[in-house]
């Protein structure tokens, strides 16, 4: 071999053609499907993997011109890339999209309805002219790689990206959907409570009065005064946010809570839930515990007023 100006000579020394049948056999060590013309565009080397591409033997393929070496991809004589690279022909305007190039070297994707029996699959190939001694252009080769399974896969990805962009915007568009539902019913719930906190006030607590003016004895008028302290915490907030600010409140605590918080004693508070005063002094210690206020100087009733604000 004998090196040319801008790519590895491929013209035979002793005989001067271009890469000969009888060493062929090098290019069948090349995995991609490989052809070889001359600078009369006469096929003179196809390799294994071009075989078993097209279907089409070398014996089939040697020694043709005219482009004949384009039927086993197109099915007629058809100017294959690798002619456009050695004679440096006009590229064609609708071929010419698909074309990328880098320095002397032509590569192209396109789908070959033709092959691998008639179901077709993506091809890419790349096409380089070599020289001779005298740095005129002694022929071309062109490789060829199935590139079917890529595009099918490439294809899945785009349409898988579809389906994400589809549902994020599916996505979005519910998101939207359910602030709106959620801001109508906070509205709506707003509303039902001003209506029945409203009623509340109008229709029940003017009858506390009422029965306070009825000679009560202590014990019924700590009875009524409970039940109007109840229904008064009803109409504020204070319940909801101490259950919501200390979720490991029990139940009996947030009672005794409530009642500190509106100023009733110990012993008020005993009375009213039938239960030992010391009961009442350990759930209020407790109390002090759990809102980290123990020890701190804070009253357990000034802190329980700072929650009703």
């Amino acid at each position: 071999m004998v090196p040319g100006p801008a790519n590895a000579t491929l013209i035979h020394e002793a005989t001067g053609n271009v890469f000969p049948p009888e060493d062929s056999s090098i290019l069948d060590l090349i995995p991609d499907a490989t052809f070889i013309v001359d600078r009369t565009g006469n096929a003179t080397a196809w390799n294994r993997a071009m075989e078993k591409l097209t279907g089409t033997s070398r014996s089939q393929v040697l020694g043709t011109r005219n482009y004949m070496h384009a039927i086993p991809f197109f099915g007629s004589e058809r100017i294959p890339l690798i002619e456009l690279v050695m004679r440096r022909l006009e590229i064609p305007e609708q071929r010419l999209r698909s074309l990328t190039r880098e320095g002397e070297t032509l590569s192209m994707e396109s789908f070959v309805p033709d092959l691998f029996d008639g179901r077709g699959g993506y091809l890419r190939a790349e096409a380089s002219p070599f020289y001779d001694a005298r740095g005129a252009v002694a022929g071309a080769v062109e490789s060829i790689r199935d590139i079917t399974e890529r595009k099918r896969l490439e294809s899945l990805l785009l349409e898988k990206d579809k389906q994400l962009q589809n549902q994020a915007r599916q996505m979005e568009e519910f998101s939207i959907a359910l602030r709106i539902i959620l801001a109508q019913t906070e509205k709506d719930r707003s509303e039902a409570e001003c209506h029945i906190m409203t009623n509340l006030r109008q229709s029940l607590l003017p009858h506390f009065d009422r029965l306070r003016r009825m000679g009560l004895d202590n014990s019924q008028a700590l009875c009524l005064a409970e039940m109007e302290s109840a229904l008064q915490d009803i109409l504020s907030p204070f319940l909801t946010r101490i259950a919501s600010q200390y979720s490991n409140l029990t139940p009996m605590e947030i009672r005794i809570a409530n009642m500190v918080r509106s100023g009733k004693s110990s012993k008020e508070i005993a009375d009213i839930l039938n239960i030992a005063e010391k009961t009442v002094s350990t759930h209020r210690y407790n109390l002090r515990v759990k809102f980290g206020i123990k020890n701190k100087g804070t009253g357990l009733r000034s802190f329980l007023m700072t929650l009703s604000r």
